[in-house]
């Protein structure tokens, strides 16, 4: 009796062994490991900002102007010795719903390669993220009408100056960076011009990054200035060639973008001079800022 008694135990052991591995087996076969999420980091520019504090003492200095209707388009300067320009131009637009914000600069040092150069990469500015906006930049590679080359972005003020402003003003907003060598002719600027008019909505703003009388006396940059604001205001882009501003092409295609889209009246927000702003009167290198903004 003893001796069945084990033999029965030994073969419920037997056939319980054998239930278990093949439960086993049948699990590790049909195991389906879960799946990875690639996290795809898009690569990002990270300008030096000397002193960020700058754009906090602009941003409490700006002016209380009377709301615009449905601003398209704004020249600023680039030199943060104005900071507080930028700001106050810029500001009279944040009412609005600003997604998407073409900005056009000098190429100031040549870089890169083509005429018209813009980034697929995003930004880091102290007042946080922002994005470029690829699809566009895709498309307009794809016409042919600007190269990507990353290899400018680290130097370009023009650009990154202005990125904090956009950043505080228009926290969403993505950004399509254009940068211009001097020499791009008026037929691919014209071009690029008919091309962002596809991405030029109602919540895009466009936004010119230009300084304008270089290494003059304050008097001569007043003087020179004349001629800038008087092309200026009437959109006329056939006397670009003769003004004193560090970029001709980028200028140009500010102006056609405006007049493109109709937005023809301008209203000038700030004139002055590096000479003016820090007193030195005599200096023979003053560089001279008209900020403006455009709308229809």
């Amino acid at each position: 009796m003893m001796n069945t008694s084990r033999i029965v135990l030994y073969l419920l052991g037997v056939v319980l062994m054998a239930t278990i591995v093949g439960w086993v087996s049948t699990g590790w076969m049909n195991y389906k490991p879960a799946a990875v999420t690639k996290q795809i980091t898009t690569p990002v520019h990270q300008p030096i900002y000397a002193d960020a504090s700058i754009y906090q003492d602009a941003f409490k200095a700006v002016e209380n102007h009377p709301a615009l209707v449905l601003i398209r388009g704004a020249l600023v300067n680039h030199h943060l010795l104005a900071a507080s320009f930028i700001a106050d131009t810029l500001r009279v637009a944040r009412h609005q719903n600003i997604q998407r914000v073409i900005i056009i600069s000098p190429n100031h040092f040549n870089a890169g390669r083509g005429w018209v150069v813009s980034t697929k990469e995003d930004w880091l500015t102290p007042s946080g993220r922002i994005s470029t906006d690829r699809t566009a930049v895709d498309a307009l590679v794809a016409l042919n009408l600007v190269n990507v080359d990353e290899t400018p972005w680290m130097q370009e003020h023009g650009i990154y100056n202005i990125l904090p402003v956009i950043k505080n003003y228009f926290p969403r907003a993505t950004v399509i960076p254009i940068i211009l060598k001097n020499g791009a002719s008026d037929e691919q600027v014209d071009e690029l011009s008919m091309a962002l008019r596809s991405w030029f909505d109602n919540t895009t703003l466009v936004i010119g990054s230009f300084d304008f009388s270089h290494y003059k006396t304050s008097a001569v940059a007043d003087q020179h200035d004349e001629a800038s604001l008087k092309a200026v205001v009437s959109l006329d882009v056939t006397a670009l060639s003769t003004l004193d501003t560090d970029s001709p092409p980028g200028l140009r295609l500010f102006l056609q973008l405006m007049r493109g889209d109709g937005s023809t009246k301008f209203t000038l927000f700030h004139h002055s001079n590096s000479a003016k702003i820090t007193g030195r009167l005599n200096s023979t290198d003053t560089t001279s800022y008209i900020t403006s903004v455009f709308t229809r």
